[in-house]
């Protein structure tokens, strides 16, 4: 009796550490994606960076943004091994060849700059407030989709080209984010995927690639 139930328990553990293997794979394959997605409609690709001054680990993508403390007046991070607090930086490579390392904030963090700057045009945000605009690009997609979840109808909505530039994420990615970074509704990327037979998102697809 004492073994069927040490088996079963060791079954357990071992069904519980694949799900968060597997989630941690879906999640990081959803950032890469995502920003694999920007890099396309937007010219911009854009990886978070950070080191630990203490214990010079150096930190993945999505433990940079497990780190922060969701507090829109602390910018640091936090080391996964030594638990040491630091700022992590934001570099972004331009299609023109030109690179910039910048602050890199958190999601909430980076809405609470956002307040009041629904004024500035896209170009004037991106040229006073650089590491705001670009951070807000990597969490929502874009400057739109970053005032939208402010409830802010942003009047300098950008001009894309979208359609031919998100063939290879439909299905992949959910059609709400595809709509986030492209700034039209999920209706249309939803039509266009099914108008094309493409089956929609789902994370297996993500745990067979």
């Amino acid at each position: 009796m004492q073994t069927t139930s040490i088996r079963h328990s060791t079954s357990i553990i071992q069904t519980t550490r694949l799900s968060i293997v597997q989630s941690a794979h879906i999640a990081q394959r959803m950032f890469t994606l995502r920003l694999d997605l920007v890099e396309s409609i937007h010219g911009m690709k854009y990886m978070p960076k950070a080191e630990c001054p203490n214990c010079s680990k150096k930190l993945k993508p999505l433990e940079i943004l497990k780190g922060f403390n969701d507090d829109p007046y602390d910018f640091d991070t936090t080391c996964p091994g030594c638990k040491h607090r630091f700022s992590a930086r934001l570099v972004a490579n331009f299609r023109n060849g030109g690179t910039a390392e910048l602050p890199f904030y958190c999601a909430i963090q980076t809405l609470n700059g956002l307040h009041d700057k629904d004024t500035l045009s896209y170009e004037d945000l991106k040229k006073s407030y650089g590491a705001l605009f670009h951070s807000a690009v990597v969490h929502f997609g874009s400057i739109t989709a970053a005032f939208g979840r402010l409830s802010i109808d942003y009047p300098m909505n950008e001009r894309i080209a979208w359609k031919d530039k998100v063939f290879g994420f439909l299905g992949l990615i959910p059609d709400g984010v595809i709509a986030n970074v492209v700034c039209v509704s999920k209706y249309a990327i939803q039509k266009l995927r099914r108008d094309l037979g493409i089956k929609g998102f789902s994370h297996r697809k993500l745990l067979e690639d």
